[in-house]
């Protein structure tokens, strides 16, 4: 390990310079041809915390890999300087780090389980043992990232500031320093956010009123120059927009490498946070979407108040983008439904539940999508795009349709399906169907023959259904046909930048390899590079001769993502002739296609393929069916349609159950659409559309008592 002399930080060996203050890094002091040793290692701290092994150092302190004897668990302390023990405000700091974290209970914020004092004055904190390395690190190194991976962090980043903003806490010190990456070898990294040591923790006044503590001054500085507010760098009184500001700039350096303000001097550098505009970060990298600069610079917005209030809404305001763009992202944690345990899971003879974590994973992502599209647009035109996975400027020859279902009551002698007035109520309809007619996973798929599945997206911008793969990875390779065979390891353990790697090697040693095309494109596809994902599946099919169904399907996949929906009906065509026309998610995605651009019949005739390709028993292709036959006013056809959802969910279908009591209440069927409105309110309980349910219940139920 090499360190910094002047900050005293310890960073990997192919670093040359502290990416904090640019001073060159040195080797440790040596005696005899060894480290110098750490008095405080081996030391056993309250009979409880043994340290191990030095981990880093900061400024207050250094970070030890200690082991809590008394239940055998590897943990992190941090213990204080003790240049600092007589010094009363470093030793409060310390305490508020303690205070402040441990206030926390949340994924991505450091969890700290301790804090303590010996009878010579060691103060050290107790943290959970993090594997893994900071994003300064990742930075320095790799620096920028693409779009995906940037907000993928970033929205980990925000939900932990969110969380510590609830809390009533202020970070004030949110750096790439003080975030650490944890690389786990079965899901994807999780960003945990550290070191509240200069935290404002807020508390109430015996007046009711909120008062802000702080161990520095009025009119003060505190913090780290580059990453600070202009607020903060003036010395004013601070709000939870000080840390949007830090997050914006942190965001601004994952995406072009660079922070907006530098300078000689921590002076000069705060002068320009307070008077200078942000150089747009789409000069400095092009390839940036317009809708996260956006996101960005209202972040650095000179005014607090014109920034986004608190962390929350900063992240709200990023996932939406993140959603638009179709970006691949971990945007936080949810408990699975009785639903989504169902859907993962096969029930045997016995009556038990046998459940496909991976699966459960997949269901639980496209849960998360859909809770997030209800509530984003602003407009019917922007909620559809969204839905359908379409780009920010869509191709003028492919309008965003509506799937025109209605939601509100009618009047009796007008048909729902030809009022006017239904089509104002578009988006409210588009959030009901989007678990269903997006561009997600498809877990119902079972391949022909012909298909390995490992070589389709399925219904995922992610690996397939295949589970990791067990052991370590294989040997250092030499062949193409080896890096192909890693390559395929790391992805199936969802690291898909070694993938990528591994791949490209491949193809390096042997360019017509069309099955590591096809993969590359796999692993570029779930980093959200759409463009040269569709180059690498192009380049398998010819390859191939054009008979390449797993590329082709993927290739149509990767097209319907950005909208092309002409191109991606066509590629779906190829791969359901080049398979021998049997590929039942080539038929369930053109469906959808076709549904959006208002080919019912085709729609209709594309769903009931996979249908019957899939044994009669597609949940997914049932519902969307309903969906096309009452676009065809085939009132009864779409009854049997929902009802056999519903039935192959086991009840469990809420829009299904919402659309049939729809169907039935405007075919003057009243009891029964009394029966599935209250079905759907019960599996449904936060329904967006919850108000205008129970209005339409109120009125059945009057209906009933005065016919009786």
């Amino acid at each position: 390990m090499l360190f910094c002399p002047k900050c005293g930080r310890q960073y990997p060996p192919d670093l040359l310079e502290c990416p904090e203050d640019g001073t060159r890094l040195q080797a440790g002091a040596t005696v005899a041809g060894r480290t110098t040793s750490d008095p405080l290692i081996g030391r056993v701290l309250d009979d409880k915390y043994r340290l191990d092994g030095r981990l880093g150092e900061g400024g207050m302190g250094a970070v030890y890999r200690a082991t809590h004897l008394l239940i055998d668990r590897p943990v992190a302390v941090k213990v204080l300087n003790h240049r600092f023990v007589t010094d009363e405000a470093a030793r409060e700091r310390f305490r508020r780090e303690a205070r402040a974290a441990g206030r926390l209970r949340h994924t991505n914020a450091v969890a700290v389980t301790d804090f303590g004092q010996t009878a010579d004055d060691t103060v050290y904190i107790v943290m959970e043992l993090l594997e893994g390395r900071s994003l300064r690190e990742l930075l320095a190194l790799e620096a920028p990232l693409d779009a995906a991976r940037a907000t993928s962090v970033m929205l980990q980043v925000a939900a932990a500031v969110a969380a510590a903003h609830e809390s009533g806490i202020i970070h004030r010190d949110l750096k790439p320093g003080n975030i650490f990456i944890v690389q786990r070898p079965h899901a994807p990294p999780v960003v945990k956010v550290l070191d509240f040591g200069i935290a404002k923790l807020m508390t109430d006044n015996t007046d009711g009123a909120d008062k802000l503590h702080t161990l520095t001054e009025a009119n003060s500085m505190i913090g780290t120059p580059r990453y600070m507010s202009p607020e903060q760098c003036d010395g004013a009184l601070l709000t939870p927009a000080s840390d949007v500001y830090s997050l914006g700039i942190i965001f601004y350096e994952m995406l072009t490498g660079t922070t907006p303000f530098t300078g000689p001097s921590p002076l000069a550098v705060a002068l320009k946070h307070s008077s200078e505009a942000p150089r747009p970060p789409r000069e400095i990298n092009n390839s940036i979407p317009q809708s996260l600069e956006t996101v960005v610079l209202l972040a650095l917005e000179k005014n607090a108040a014109a920034r986004p209030t608190d962390a929350g809404a900063f992240r709200r305001e990023l996932h939406e983008r993140a959603e638009q763009l179709g970006l691949e992202h971990a945007a936080g944690f949810s408990q699975p439904t009785m639903e989504m345990l169902r859907d993962a899971g096969t029930q045997t003879p016995s009556g038990r539940l046998v459940i496909d974590i991976e699966r459960l994973r997949e269901a639980r992502a496209g849960g998360a999508t859909t809770q997030n599209v209800s509530h984003a647009a602003d407009t019917v035109e922007e909620r559809v795009q969204r839905t359908l996975g379409l780009p920010e400027a869509a191709p003028p020859r492919l309008p965003a349709s509506r799937l025109d279902i209605p939601i509100n009551a009618r009047p009796k002698q007008t048909h729902w399906w030809r009022n006017p007035a239904v089509l104002g109520g578009i988006a409210l309809t588009v959030a009901l169907l989007a678990v269903l007619i997006t561009l997600s996973w498809r877990s119902s798929y079972a391949p022909s023959a012909t298909i390995d599945a490992d070589e389709s997206t399925g219904r995922a911008v992610a690996p397939s259904g295949s589970p990791p793969r067990a052991g370590d990875a294989p040997r250092e390779p030499k062949s193409a046909a080896e890096f192909y065979e890693r390559g395929a390891y790391y992805f199936s353990r969802r690291d898909f930048d070694r993938a990528q790697l591994d791949y490209e090697k491949a193809l390096e040693l042997q360019p017509e390899f069309p099955a590591a095309h096809n993969r590359l494109g796999r692993a570029l596809l779930a980093k959200g590079r759409f463009t040269e994902a569709i180059k690498e599946f192009r380049k398998a099919i010819e390859e191939r001769q054009g008979n390449y169904p797993a590329a082709q399907y993927n290739l149509g996949f990767t097209l319907q993502q950005q909208g092309d929906a002409f191109n991606a009906l066509n590629a779906y065509n190829e791969a359901i002739n080049s398979a021998g026309v049997t590929y039942p998610d080539a038929y369930y995605q053109s469906g959808l296609l076709l549904l959006s651009l208002k080919r019912y019949s085709e729609s209709a005739d594309a769903l009931r393929r996979a249908i019957e390709q899939n044994g009669g028993r597609d949940p997914d292709a049932h519902f969307a069916l309903g969906v096309a036959l009452i676009k065809e006013r085939k009132v009864d056809e779409a009854e049997r349609a929902f009802r056999a959802a519903v039935d192959q969910r086991a009840g469990n279908f809420a829009e299904a159950h919402y659309n049939l009591g729809l169907l039935y209440e405007e075919n003057d069927r009243p009891a029964d659409a009394l029966r599935e409105y209250e079905i759907y309110l019960q599996q449904q309980p936060d329904a967006f559309n919850r108000r205008l349910v129970e209005d339409n219940l109120r009125r059945l139920r009057r209906r009933a008592t005065a016919d009786s």
